[in-house]
């Protein structure tokens, strides 16, 4: 009896041990997370080329907005007359639902985002007043197309997804009209009411070619429209600002390394860490055929936004960026002045 008792505990015991070590999921102890990250690499690689996609967050000092044609009519005080004092970008894409390598197989390549941000501009005018900002919030989805199966180095595989948002984006102003009593007509650029929502769909490639360089690009296509009367679309958009765009970005991104070296007959330990360094190119194209009230005979279909960041510190939070522009202005409502810009400033990344 006691034999028997005793081979029901040793089976008992490592019938435990086995599930314990086969089934765990998560533990909040940082100590005890080895087998979970293991195990969650894949799922984890993923979700960082996410992020290394997402908007980038930064604060421009003393931007330059150099008119690329002649404008009809200049400036104004309090539209950008003396220049500008700063700019920026705060958009960002915040986790709904993010899975995990224990997650069912058809969530565990997903992420939900909740989209929301502004992007603003204050100006060298009297009092030095901000412009109208650039408001959107919405919903964002991501799926992977690939495989996600575990590998000694992840990010060397090819990674295809799908990226789908709805946002609504608009300037904040109440109905107080779109146009300059002037003439020619010129949007109105402190007051001047836009709002519109649209429906942006994606898709994009990630690859590590070399060391720690990863090759990213997209190509996606995005149609403004209004829903109900909540949402309106500005009716002074169709045939000028342009509601179908064909939209292209490229980015090369050296990925970060922090880790402590030891050396064992000499007993030291020392930090190697790689900063990050990337490049990216965000290109759209206007793709409707009648853009008749857009002034002039040019339409300036084309336009790229170009940065290049730097994080001095591996594991910092704020680095530094160069950002280059050329277009019609991003800044919701002045898409009718066609612009060169040029911005030094930091970069912020509050999820490194």
């Amino acid at each position: 009896m006691k034999k028997l008792l005793l081979t029901l505990c040793v089976f008992l015991y490592a019938h435990a041990s086995f599930s314990q070590d086969t089934t765990i999921i998560y533990d909040t102890e940082r100590i005890s997370n080895e087998k979970f990250d293991t195990l969650n690499n894949a799922v984890k690689t993923y979700h960082r080329l996410l992020h290394y996609n997402d908007p980038i967050l930064y604060v421009g000092i003393l931007p330059s907005f150099k008119s690329a044609k002649t404008r009809a009519i200049p400036l104004q005080d309090g539209e950008g007359k003396k220049g500008y004092l700063l700019e920026g970008n705060l958009i960002h894409r915040l986790p709904i639902y993010k899975a995990h390598y224990y997650s069912p197989k058809w969530t565990r390549r997903m992420r939900i985002t909740f989209d929301a941000g502004f992007t603003i501009r204050m100006t060298k005018d009297n009092s030095s007043p901000l412009l109208p900002s650039n408001n959107r919030f919405g919903l964002g989805l991501d799926y992977l197309l690939s495989s996600i199966e575990n590998q000694e180095n992840p990010f060397r595989k090819l990674h295809v997804w799908t990226t789908l948002q709805i946002h609504h984006y608009s300037n904040g102003q109440s109905d107080n009209g779109f146009y300059e009593s002037t003439n020619p007509l010129r949007n109105k650029y402190k007051n001047g009411d836009f709002s519109t929502n649209y429906i942006r769909l994606s898709l994009y490639a990630s690859k590590e070619v070399f060391e720690r360089s990863l090759f990213s690009g997209s190509l996606g296509y995005q149609r403004d429209l209004g829903i109900g009367s909540l949402f309106k679309l500005s009716p002074e958009l169709k045939n000028s600002y342009g509601l179908n765009n064909m939209l292209l970005t490229f980015q090369w991104l050296q990925r970060p390394k922090y880790r402590v070296v030891e050396i064992p007959m000499d007993k030291k330990r020392y930090i190697d860490q790689a900063r990050h360094l990337a490049f990216r190119s965000e290109m759209s194209y206007i793709l409707d055929s009648n853009l008749g009230l857009f002034p002039g005979t040019n339409k300036y279909r084309f336009g790229v936004h170009n940065y290049l960041t730097y994080y001095p510190i591996a594991k910092g939070n704020i680095g530094f960026i160069g950002k280059h522009y050329f277009g019609r202005d991003y800044l919701n409502i002045r898409y009718d002045d066609v612009v060169n810009s040029y911005q030094l400033g930091l970069v912020i990344d509050i999820a490194r």
